[in-house]
């Protein structure tokens, strides 16, 4: 159901969305996905509709009260632009000053990111380098934290 151009994750997501007719945070976390929500996140931004409800449940590890999303598969938006991953060619040409643009850490793993969020500037296809820049994956969570917190998303 996700569209050809989304990503393996978003795809996956899907799939098992689609298998059990729908599937909560727990489930996913169960299935490996750490931060589920990015998860789906990926999906609808994939062009993919969704219907996010909150439930109640006892974790059974601690017997808690506690709560989760639930997300079931409304329909697909053929004219919402989705994300295109970065060519290998992009990728290398974007970490190639070899360091963190935010903290200035070097010689780690590097991740590419937009500068202005996909969720709010989206993406020129094909890719433009100076729309995007090179971050280890501590400032690209602070970021994505700020973004999804920020009172004018």
């Amino acid at each position: 159901m996700a569209r050809g151009n989304a990503s393996k994750r978003a795809r996956e997501v899907a799939r098992i969305i689609l298998e059990r007719h729908s599937c909560t945070t727990s489930d996913l976390e169960a299935l490996g996905y750490k931060h589920s929500p990015r998860a789906v996140r990926d999906l609808r931004e994939s062009g993919v509709e969704l219907v996010t409800e909150n439930e109640r449940y006892t974790d059974p590890a601690t017997g808690q009260n506690k709560s989760r999303a639930r997300y079931t598969i409304v329909g697909i938006d053929p004219n919402r632009k989705s994300r295109r991953a970065f060519s290998k060619k992009i990728s290398d040409a974007v970490k190639s000053p070899g360091r963190c643009e935010v903290c200035g850490v070097s010689g780690g793993v590097l991740q590419v990111d937009h500068r202005v969020p996909f969720q709010i500037g989206g993406e020129s296809y094909p890719h433009v380098l100076s729309e995007l820049m090179p971050l280890c994956p501590s400032c690209n969570r602070a970021k994505s934290w700020q973004c999804e917190n920020c009172p004018n998303w």
